[in-house]
């Protein structure tokens, strides 16, 4: 499971013991939220979001992303380390790269139609729930457009998470379990997710995992606000490991070669060779 969870880590996003890694904020006017006696709207505390973090305007001028650091696993059978690279563009094109010392390395990502994985076990392509949650992990600042990728967002109440008085507000996507976010009440930063991953290990089980995403270190990066640390703690198979990641540097409107997002040849052929794509329940809801 180490390749399932590691592949997921990203700036937003990103085996056994390749099995279980795997699975900002300004404050300009945000601090009215603390001053609210009842409970914002789910579709208020979204909006702000974007403008604590720099503005919808600010976002719009990006168009790619390179993310560059270090990942740490801790609660498996050894402490692992490694370096973690991930490439994303919009409007949902995306590879990450994972690799451990003994020339272990995990790849996964999307060319804007198949979203696959590719370690030791081999290549695999996502397809229903899994393949909406990875359709959402890699549309390119998906906070813009969560719209199109909720059908409903609710704020449920607030709660302390880690020293910050947050809202916490409950996102349902067209396809998949809920997700809880907790977002600090003066910045809008969001601190904290929730909730429930379903995944299918290289044996074809269904296994379920319950997953919290930490976001830290929040610093601005050409005009918005991104976190530099993420903490994934997931419990899984009666284990939980805790994965960080460290983001040394990021790059906006970079130049990324041309087949950066092109499919493997282990996942081209895996794909050929199913004589059809896979399914599409994408997390743009169900047809009018």
């Amino acid at each position: 499971m180490l390749s399932l969870l590691l592949s997921r880590g990203r700036t937003s996003g990103h085996s056994s013991a390749a099995l279980l890694i795997l699975a900002g904020l300004a404050v300009a006017g945000s601090p009215a939220w603390a001053q609210d006696e009842k409970l914002p709207s789910g579709e208020k505390i979204m909006e702000k979001s974007i403008e604590g973090l720099g503005g919808r305007e600010a976002f719009e001028k990006l168009n790619s992303r390179v993310s560059k650091g270090t990942i740490e696993a801790t609660g498996g059978a050894a402490p692992q380390k490694g370096t973690v690279t991930v490439y994303e563009a919009a409007p949902n094109l995306r590879y990450f790269l994972l690799e451990l010392p003994g020339g272990v390395k995990v790849q996964a990502g999307s060319d804007g139609d198949v979203f696959w994985e590719l370690a030791a076990e081999g290549p695999k392509i996502f397809e229903g729930e899994e393949r909406a949650q990875r359709e959402r992990e890699a549309t390119f600042n998906s906070l813009l457009r969560w719209k199109d990728l909720y059908q409903k967002v609710e704020c449920v109440g607030k709660e302390q998470v880690d020293g910050h008085s947050c809202y916490k507000v409950v996102l349902t996507p067209f396809l998949g379990n809920p997700e809880t976010v907790y977002f600090d009440r003066k910045n809008g930063y969001p601190i904290r997710l929730d909730t429930v991953r379903k995944i299918t290990n290289a044996a074809g089980a269904q296994l379920e995992l319950q997953l919290q995403i930490r976001r830290e270190d929040y610093r601005q990066v050409d005009g918005v606000w991104l976190p530099h640390k993420l903490v994934r703690h997931v419990d899984a198979m009666g284990q939980t490991q805790v994965i960080t990641y460290t983001w040394e540097s990021i790059e906006h409107n970079a130049d990324i070669p041309a087949d950066r997002f092109d499919l493997p040849p282990q996942v081209k052929e895996l794909k050929d060779g199913s004589g059809k794509k896979p399914a599409r329940p994408g997390p743009k809801g169900p047809p009018a």
